[in-house]
Order: C-alpha cells, then sequence, then structure tokens
C-alpha cells in the first residue's frame, strides 16, 4: 500500500511514485553510455558508490525526453527487488501523504500506472517501478548477429608466413623522431600520466620527474627521453607511463606516444655490435624494420636493469608481484580503451596484439559494423567497427587502433579510437553481470567513483561470426 507520493512533472503532467521506495533525489549526474541500449536507457552513473542504470522516464513513458540541461531536471533514485534504478524527470513537485486517500483506477493512457490520485483537481497518475524495471537491467541489450563468412577480396594469404617462426610481443613507443621496442615480459602495466607528481628530494631533476602513486605505492617517473638526450618531456593527452617491473623493483618511464603493441618475429631483429650500442646511454640489444620501413630499436634485458637499478624504488613486494604470486588481493589486468567519450575495456588474456590503424580492404556488401579485411603477417583478419557494433557513431584517424583478439581460435580486429591503458584493478572494484547474454562483463568502478569502465565480453561482442569460414 503507498502511503506517501513522491509527485514529479514530466511535460505538462504530474505523476507520483511510492516514496518508501526513493532512496536519493539529486541532479543530473555525469553518466556512461551503455552499448546497444535502447532509447530510453542514457547510460549508468556512480550514486553512493554504487552503478545504477538511469533512464529517462519521459521516454518510457512515450512522451517528450527530459530535458537533462534544464535547472529543475532530477535524478530518481529508486530500490526495487534488490536493485537501484535511476529515473530522470523533469522536476520535483512535492511529497504527500495519502492517508485515508483512495486511488481511483487508471486508464490505459500511460504504461505502468497502477491508479490515479486527485491533488485538489489535478491529477496525478501514480507510477509502478516494477513495470518498467525490465528495460533497465544491462542483461538485456544483447549484440546484434554478424552474417558470415566473410568474401575474401584484394588481399591474399603469404603462405610463406605459415613456416616455423618465433615471435614475441613487443610495446612499441616513439621519443622525439627515434622509435624503440620493450618486451612486454618486463612491462607491468601501461597507464595514462598524471598532470603533476610528487618531487623527490635528492633526485636528479632531470630526468627523473618526481614519484607517482600506484595502488598504495609510491614509484620513480622517469623522463625517458630526456635521459636518452631526446627531447624533454611535455604532457599530453596522448602521453603515457609505461611501468618497468623485475622482482621487487618497479619504475614508470614517461613517452609521449605509445603506438603499439605488436608480435615481432625474433629473427628480424638484427643485433647491434658492441661498439655501436656504447655509443647509447641506454643500451640498445637490436634493431628491427617495420614494413613502412621504420627503424626500430629494441630495449633489452640490459636496458631495463639499467634503469631500474639506477632509478627504482625497492619495495618489499611490488604490486604486480603481488598478483602474479597470488597475494590474497585479487587483481585483474585490463587492456582499456576509447570509443568516442567512453572507456571500455577487454580482459587482458583476450588481446593478442595492438597495432596502429592501417588501411582496411573493403568487402562487397558488408554488414553495417564490418569494415573489411587486414593482412597480419599474411593471414587475413576480418576487422569490427567496434563502435558501430555498440551503437555508436566512429571515424577513424591517425591515433585510432586496432585490438587484435583471439575468439575460438581465430583472430578478429576490433576498431577503435585509441587505447589508453593496460593495468590491474581489484576485483573488489568490479560489479560483475550475473546475466549470460549480457555485453558487458562488469563495470569498473575508479577514482572513488569518478571514472567508470566497461569491461565487455568478447564472445558476446562477437557472438554470431563463424570465423571457421574465412581463410588464414
Amino acid at each position: 500500500m503507498v502511503d506517501t507520493l513522491l509527485i514529479f512533472r514530466i511535460g505538462d503532467m504530474l505523476l507520483g511514485l511510492d516514496s518508501d521506495q526513493v532512496t536519493r533525489v539529486q541532479r543530473v549526474p555525469v553518466m556512461t553510455d551503455v552499448p546497444l541500449g535502447e532509447g530510453a536507457l542514457k547510460g549508468i552513473a556512480v550514486i553512493d558508490g554504487r552503478i545504477v542504470p538511469v533512464l529517462d522516464m519521459g521516454m518510457l513513458l512515450d512522451q517528450q525526453p527530459v530535458d537533462q540541461t534544464a535547472a529543475s531536471a532530477r535524478l530518481v533514485v529508486m530500490q526495487s527487488d534488490h536493485e537501484a534504478l535511476g529515473f530522470l524527470v523533469d522536476g520535483i513537485e512535492q511529497t504527500v501523504s495519502l492517508d485515508d486517500a483512495v486511488l481511483s483506477a487508471a486508464d490505459d493512457t500511460l504504461k505502468g500506472v497502477v491508479g490515479v490520485y486527485d491533488l485538489e483537481g489535478v491529477p496525478v497518475q501514480v507510477i509502478e517501478p516494477h513495470a518498467l524495471q525490465d528495460q533497465a537491467r544491462l542483461g538485456d541489450f544483447c549484440p546484434v548477429k554478424v552474417p558470415f563468412p566473410l568474401p575474401q577480396q584484394g588481399v591474399q594469404p603469404d603462405e610463406s608466413a605459415h613456416t616455423a617462426r618465433q615471435a614475441q610481443l613487443f610495446l612499441h613507443f616513439v621519443l622525439g623522431d627515434e622509435h624503440f621496442a620493450l618486451s612486454t615480459d618486463c612491462v607491468g602495466e601501461l597507464l595514462q600520466v598524471p598532470e603533476e607528481f610528487t618531487a623527490l628530494v635528492g633526485a636528479p631533476m632531470p630526468p627523473v620527474l618526481g614519484l607517482s602513486p600506484l595502488r598504495g605505492e609510491m614509484v620513480t617517473v622517469l623522463d625517458l627521453a630526456d635521459y636518452l638526450g631526446l627531447g624533454r618531456y611535455e604532457h599530453s593527452p596522448h602521453a603515457r607511463l609505461i611501468v618497468l617491473t623485475d622482482g621487487d623493483q618497479q619504475l614508470a618511464v614517461a613517452v609521449p606516444r605509445v603506438y603499439e603493441v605488436m608480435e615481432v618475429d625474433i629473427a628480424s631483429i638484427q643485433p647491434i655490435r658492441s661498439s655501436e650500442a656504447t655509443q647509447q646511454r641506454l643500451p640498445v640489444s637490436g634493431v628491427f624494420r617495420q614494413g613502412d620501413g621504420t627503424i626500430v630499436s629494441v630495449l633489452g634485458d640490459t636496458a631495463l636493469k639499467q634503469l631500474l637499478d639506477a632509478f627504482a624504488l625497492t619495495a618489499p613486494q611490488s604490486t604486480t608481484q603481488q598478483v602474479l604470486h597470488g597475494d590474497d588481493t585479487q587483481m585483474v589486468e585490463l587492456a582499456v580503451f576509447r570509443l568516442g567519450d567512453e572507456i571500455y575495456a577487454l580482459d587482458i588474456e583476450q588481446v593478442q596484439e595492438i597495432i596502429k590503424y592501417q588501411p582496411i580492404t573493403p568487402i562487397p556488401e558488408p554488414p553495417q559494423y564490418v569494415e573489411g579485411i587486414i593482412n597480419l603477417r599474411g593471414k587475413v583478419i576480418p576487422v569490427i567497427n567496434l563502435a558501430e557494433r555498440l551503437g555508436f557513431t566512429f571515424e577513424p584517424d591517425e591515433r585510432s587502433k586496432i585490438v587484435v583478439g583471439l575468439h575460438e581460435g581465430n583472430q578478429v580486429g576490433l576498431l577503435v579510437n585509441d587505447v589508453d591503458e593496460i593495468l590491474y584493478v581489484d576485483e573488489s572494484d568490479c560489479a560483475y553481470s550475473d546475466d549470460p547474454d549480457s555485453l558487458i562483463h562488469a563495470t569498473v568502478t575508479l577514482d572513488s567513483g569518478r571514472r567508470v569502465i566497461l569491461w565487455l565480453k568478447l564472445a558476446k561482442v562477437l557472438s554470431g561470426i563463424r570465423f571457421g569460414q574465412i581463410k588464414q
């Protein structure tokens, strides 16, 4: 039985909700878009540390959408069946006690109306949120099926590429006009660079930029370009921190831009003679040439040890070591990427490579979200425009990346705006979906709710694609 009504406004209509189910009324918060959400779902927001789906009450009732920018617009958070839901409304009017008042029967004009309350001659239609609840669950947003096979056109596999080869993953970055690579075996994380660092007393400034917190530990941040005499670090949205790890040591090096995580044939790396290597301040173990002719210098184990011994702070046990050796803290490693203004992630174990955007060969009559195919070292790989796949618009540019994932034994490329980070997150920060058909594996809340990352299920994103019919 409804004892008290919270009366709100949608357009010129007055409506009511059981105020006993209302936990919070606030101004419209910052929201994160949800992939493939139907029109009424405006996104998700962090409210009191919880992930709350936000729906437009106007659209749910087949009325005009709520103007979120209006000064009177509010978010009403309700608790229903152990689930918090947020509803956008045009404005809050008042709260009234029903006392002995009886709700008159509702007509069928609006969905979810269970009765009408007479407020001094003005009808107030009372909404039952359970009738609207099913439209709010993240698990309801299932992927669109992709018709395959894709016809092969324009790219022929190089059969010689299937011969035995030893390959290793490298992180490719740039310093000044020079290109470098580090084995991903020594890279703990790839992070965005904070705008400020804590000063390190007694440090040789530069090339040390200062200290930065990393989940309870302080790590030294080194300006690698300055250390090598290739310029000075300047903060930009493209800059990244590469966290180097070895045993109980870790060091963050700031670089102006990371190009890709790429697979390199070890046989293609040409060793550098000792006399040539000694001319470098940091020993280079070898070089390799990319397909476009770019020469990339490889910083090997000797270079890593030199950097860590000179600049790293030694801790009893680093965060990365805790993760690798099964500490009580349960951590997961994610590849975090950007689609427009939204942030998404995939389990790093499902990511094989992250490569620079390259021309994509179109295919005849492709589905809207299939860009075409690329030739990656002799393998024909279909490329999916992930933004379109999730219901957004996206045009690739020079910062775009292709995330190469492995799904059911087949490689597939996911076209994204850019890759922001590769980082560990505590499982306690992850709210997992219990719906096997959901596109979203979990929502990850970081920085006290200021950042929300949608962790996608690669299997659901790629469901329906029959990769076995695509020749590799």
